[in-house]
């Protein structure tokens, strides 16, 4: 089996919740979850089937129903807790600078309160200037609270837009300082 690590989408079909399978009385439910595949190279692999690859919930093997391309275009709610240290200006352009094309982007600012700095756009300029702002602004102290709070809302707001292809990502410092200071403990 290949390393999986393209953007592809899995159609998984497993007994749970959902529709009755008339020859087993149990529930089917089709999911669909999104991969990306590397090879060892990084290079992505394009050539993938159903069989290629392998699922797991709970330990329990699940089968793959099909496999193919994601055309859709993606919703990305980034959020960015990092204390007032700019600590992921660098990471959020260089992931926008690769995702660019492929979907629509919104930045919330953990300052420490959630404050949304640009809504859902494909608008470079736009998300230019959403950068400038991830800078360097003065320590502020991290709360834990309002990233899990930021998450909810960004959950909320990508099922209103009825997203195909949500995408969350969080990018805090919070649990770097909780380790650190455990660790200084110990």
């Amino acid at each position: 089996m290949r390393m999986v690590s393209a953007s592809v989408i899995v159609v998984l079909t497993f007994m749970a919740l959902g529709t009755t399978s008339r020859a087993t009385g149990a529930q089917e439910t089709t999911r669909r979850v999104y991969i990306s595949a590397v090879d060892s190279a990084g290079a992505q692999i394009t050539d993938l089937t159903a069989a290629d690859i392998a699922v797991k919930e709970d330990g329990k093997d699940r089968p793959v129903a099909g496999l193919e391309p994601a055309t859709a275009p993606m919703q990305v709610a980034i959020l960015v807790d990092d204390a007032g240290l700019g600590a992921f200006q660098v990471g959020v352009s260089q992931f926008l600078q690769r995702s660019l094309g492929r979907g629509q982007f919104a930045i919330t600012l953990l300052n420490p309160q959630a404050s949304p700095i640009v809504d859902f756009t494909d608008d470079v300029a736009a998300l230019k200037g959403a950068l400038g702002r991830l800078g360097h602004r003065g320590r502020l102290q991290a709360d834990g609270d309002q990233m899990l709070d930021a998450i909810s809302r960004a959950a909320k707001t990508l099922q209103q837009r009825k997203a195909e292809r949500a995408v969350i990502l969080a990018l805090t410092i919070a649990l770097v300082r909780w380790a650190e200071e455990h660790q200084a403990a110990a």
